[in-house]
């Protein structure tokens, strides 16, 4: 049996300090680095992610947890095609239905079937397929 092992972290810090813990975080012999994802005060998560990926050249990275309140599919489709190109292999999706997310934003959180659709049109984008107007969240 393989586990493995990944490390959370907050954006809520300053940018170079996040780059800075994730790198230690690499250094350490972590597997995987994921960073939060909100729209509140914090940091964002897409453009940091960026930064670390081109910063670290093992461990895996994906935010922890975007949601389709805050997030469409297409744009999450097309953050985390960048961030392959700049860490090939390495980039993870923790995806939800936004919980608080969505009530921190004020708008009703997305169902599961909702999500699903979410999902199978971000791994179309991923896929290079042609995907509808109607087949997302």
């Amino acid at each position: 049996m393989r586990v493995t092992f990944g490390v959370g972290l907050s954006a809520s810090q300053s940018a170079r300090h996040v780059l800075a813990t994730a790198r230690l975080v690499e250094d350490l012999g972590f597997d995987a680095l994921w960073l939060s994802d909100s729209h509140l005060a914090w940091r964002e998560v897409y453009t940091l992610l960026g930064a670390i990926a081109v910063s670290t050249s093992r461990m895996a990275l994906g935010p922890g947890v975007s949601h389709l309140a805050g997030r469409h599919p297409s744009v999450i489709a097309s953050s985390l095609a960048t961030l392959d190109e700049l860490a090939p292999g390495r980039i993870r999706l923790g995806i939800g239905v936004g919980d608080t997310g969505a009530q921190n934003l004020g708008v009703p959180r997305a169902s599961l079937s909702e999500l699903a659709r979410a999902v199978g049109t971000i791994r179309a984008l991923l896929a290079g397929e042609a995907v509808s107007s109607d087949s997302h969240a």
